[in-house]
């Protein structure tokens, strides 16, 4: 679920520089910002997702070293 709401967030994102990429006004430049900000929420919601199940993993295989 996480993945699938990342995907949607980055290609809004997308979109939103697209828009402001075409036009080019001061207005779309705030759609530029905002597409980022979805950009880099998206790849940082993921990563955290990722090394916080990396960090399970190796918590679970050192429990199971020391038992």
């Amino acid at each position: 679920m996480l993945y699938i709401v990342a995907f949607i967030l980055s290609f809004f994102g997308l979109i939103l520089i697209q828009i402001h990429e075409k036009y080019n006004t001061t207005t779309t430049l705030y759609l530029n910002q905002l597409g980022t900000f979805f950009i880099y929420a998206a790849i940082g919601s993921v990563a955290v997702h990722l090394i916080c199940n990396i960090s399970t993993q190796i918590a679970l295989g050192v429990q199971s070293l020391i038992e």
